[in-house]
C-alpha cells in the first residue's frame, strides 16, 4: 500500500521526486491553497484610483480572509502586511495610486502579507505553518518591458560573517572585509568588476528591499569556489560563475521611503523583521515557511525565499511554489539556491504561457526550480482563447491544476473546485456555463448613498482602514 507523502515531502525535501507525475492528491490541495492564497491579494487589492486608498488593502488584517471568502480562511490568521515603494521612476509603471490630494501614501502600495495557521489548527497538525505571500500586478502586461531585464549584482543579498550562524536579523553593521555598510568595498567601478558581480534583475530588487538592508549574499570571502573574492577576472567564463538576478526583481525588494510611515522599512526588512519575530513567538514548535506568489509575485516570492535561506533560517524547510513566474536569476543563481537543502522552490507553468519565458535565457537567465508543466489546452470547460493574458491568469492555472492528469491522460477533475472561479478576474470559460466574465467586483464599486442624498464613494471601516506596521 503506497504511504502519503510527510510535510516535508510535500514542501520538497526530495524534489517532489514521485509526487508530480502523477499528481498527487495531498500536493495538489497545496498547491491550489497556495494559488487561492495568491488570489486574495488580487481580490483585495484596491486598484480604483478614484479612492484615496488606492493601493491598499481593502480589508484589514482580522477579517480579511474572510472577506476573500477563503476556503478555510478560520484555520489562517494574518500576522503582517508587507508594502512596496515605486520611488523609482521604473516601477511607478507597476504600482497603482490615487488621483486623491487626500491619498493615503504618494508612493507605496500593499504588496502582500505574512499569514500563519492558528492555534487550533496547528496543535492538530503537530507544526506551525508560515505562508508569505506577494501580489502580482493588475496592471496589463506591458509592465514587463518597463521594468527593463538588465541582469544585477546580487551582492547585496549575500550575508557577512555576522549573519552566517545566526537569524535573519542579525548584526549588520560589517561587510565581510571590515567596511561598513552593505555592500562592502565601492571603490570598485570598472566594467570587468562590474562583470563579476553576482546580479538580479533590476526591477524586482527595488521593490523588494531598501539601501540600508543586508545584503542577500554572504561576501566573497565566505563563497565556495566560483565565488572566492578574486575580482580580476573578466572572461565571459568567470562572469557566469557570478549570481545574478534581475534588477527590477531587486528594486521593488529593496526599496524603502523614509517620507513614508509605510516604507521607512523596504518590504525585505519588513519581511525579516516579521520572520524573526514568528520564529520566537513558536520557538519551541515545528516550524515551515512557504512563500507563493503569480506573476510579478512569484518572482518576488523565489527572491525572498532565497534571501530569508541565505541569511540565516537553515534549520526549517523553507519553500517556493510559484505560478507563471518570469524568470529571477542565472544559473549561478540557481546554483547558489541549490546548495540549500531546506530552500525548495516549485514553479507552476502553463506550456503555453509567454511570460515566464521573460526576460530570457539569451540575456544569461535561466529558470529556477522544480517544474511542474500543465496545458490549459487539456480543459474542456476553457476557451481556445489568443489573449495572452489568459494564459496567464492565475485561476485558469489553478482550475488546470485541479484536474490535471498528466499531458498524456485526459483532463478531469480530482477534487471540488467551482469552474466558476475561472471568470473570476477574466472571461476565458466557454460561455456555455453562463457566468459573467470578470466577475469578482465591489457592490456598486463601492459607491453609497450617504446621508445627505448624495452618491460618494464609501471610505473602509475602521478595522479596513490602512494602518503602518513597522
Amino acid at each position: 500500500m503506497e504511504t502519503e507523502p510527510t510535510w516535508h515531502e510535500l514542501l520538497g525535501s526530495n524534489n517532489w521526486e514521485g509526487l508530480l507525475e502523477p499528481l498527487n492528491l495531498n500536493l495538489r490541495q497545496l498547491i491550489l491553497r497556495c494559488g487561492d492564497f495568491c488570489q486574495a491579494t488580487y481580490d483585495a487589492f484596491n486598484n480604483d484610483q478614484n479612492s484615496k486608498y488606492c493601493g491598499t488593502s481593502r480589508y484589514g488584517k482580522n477579517t480579511f480572509f474572510q472577506k476573500v471568502m477563503l476556503e478555510s480562511a478560520s484555520n489562517y490568521k494574518i500576522s503582517g502586511f508587507l508594502y512596496a515603494t515605486a520611488r523609482i521612476g521604473a516601477l511607478k509603471a507597476i504600482f497603482l495610486h490615487s488621483l486623491s490630494r487626500e491619498a493615503w501614501d504618494r508612493e507605496s502600495n500593499w504588496i502582500g502579507y505574512i499569514a500563519v495557521t492558528t492555534d487550533e489548527v496547528s496543535q492538530e497538525l503537530g507544526r506551525r505553518e508560515i505562508y508569505v505571500v506577494f501580489r502580482g500586478t493588475t496592471r496589463n502586461y506591458e509592465w514587463i518591458n518597463v521594468l527593463g531585464a538588465r541582469p544585477e549584482s546580487a551582492d547585496s543579498l549575500l550575508r557577512p560573517k555576522s549573519l552566517q550562524k545566526i537569524g535573519v536579523n542579525g548584526d549588520n553593521s560589517k561587510s565581510s572585509n571590515g567596511d561598513d555598510g552593505v555592500n562592502g568595498d565601492n571603490s570598485k567601478s570598472s566594467k570587468d568588476d562590474d562583470e563579476n558581480e553576482p546580479k538580479v534583475e533590476d526591477g524586482w530588487f527595488k521593490i523588494f528591499a531598501s539601501s540600508l538592508c543586508k545584503p542577500l549574499l554572504r561576501p566573497k570571502s565566505q563563497q565556495k569556489s566560483g565565488v572566492n573574492g578574486d575580482n580580476s577576472k573578466s572572461s565571459s567564463d568567470d562572469d557566469e560563475n557570478e549570481p545574478k538576478v534581475m534588477d527590477g526583481w531587486l528594486k521593488i525588494y529593496l526599496s524603502s521611503n523614509p517620507n513614508s510611515p509605510f516604507m521607512k522599512l523596504s518590504a525585505r526588512e519588513q519581511l525579516q523583521a516579521k520572520i524573526e519575530e514568528l520564529r520566537q513567538q513558536y520557538k519551541d514548535e515545528n516550524l515551515s515557511i512557504t512563500f507563493t506568489g503569480h506573476s510579478l509575485g512569484a518572482s518576488l516570492a523565489t527572491l525572498a525565499a532565497f534571501d530569508v535561506v541565505e541569511n540565516g533560517v537553515t534549520d526549517i524547510p523553507v519553500s517556493a511554489i510559484v505560478f507563471g513566474s518570469p524568470q529571477v536569476g542565472n544559473k549561478a543563481f540557481n546554483e547558489k539556491v541549490k546548495e540549500y537543502s531546506n530552500l525548495k522552490i516549485l514553479h507552476v507553468k502553463n506550456k503555453i504561457d509567454l511570460i515566464p519565458l521573460y526576460p530570457s535565457a539569451l540575456l544569461g537567465y535561466a529558470d529556477t526550480g522544480t517544474e511542474l508543466i500543465i496545458d490549459s489546452r487539456k480543459s474542456p470547460s476553457l476557451k481556445d482563447s489568443r489573449d495572452t493574458g489568459d494564459w496567464h491568469n492565475l485561476q485558469g492555472m489553478l482550475h488546470v491544476v485541479a484536474g490535471w492528469n498528466g499531458e498524456d491522460k485526459e483532463f478531469e477533475l480530482q477534487l471540488k473546485r467551482s469552474v466558476a472561479l475561472v471568470n473570476k478576474s477574466s472571461s476565458f470559460l466557454k460561455d456555455e456555463y453562463l457566468i459573467p466574465g470578470s466577475w469578482w467586483v465591489e457592490k456598486n464599486r463601492s459607491m453609497v448613498l450617504d446621508e445627505n442624498g448624495e452618491w460618494i464613494l464609501a471610505p473602509p471601516s475602521d478595522e479596513d482602514l490602512p494602518v503602518p506596521e513597522y
